[in-house]
């Protein structure tokens, strides 16, 4: 994001960022480069690259959530003592 040009990236409709944590400062310059895009936080497993949950980006989220399970994939939220 930080050493892209808007308009290298302008054709971009869908962008999906995956594989660790997004920084919130991060999601909110990424509309700067990639202006014609929606985008989406995923989350999954460490071990892969599977997404197992989605979040589409809004402009004044004030975190970045791991989103609501995709399609099909059952999620469960476990605590401490995985309950």
């Amino acid at each position: 994001v930080e050493t892209s040009s808007r308009s290298a990236w302008s054709f971009i409709r869908l962008l999906f960022v995956g594989g660790e944590a997004l920084p919130l400062d991060v999601a909110r310059r990424a509309p700067e480069v990639f202006s014609g895009a929606t985008i989406h936080n995923q989350y999954g497993p460490t071990e892969v690259t599977v997404n197992t949950t989605s979040w589409e980006l809004r402009p004044d989220d004030t975190t970045v959530p791991i989103g609501t399970a995709v399609a099909g994939t059952p999620l469960y939220v476990l605590d401490a003592d995985l309950v």
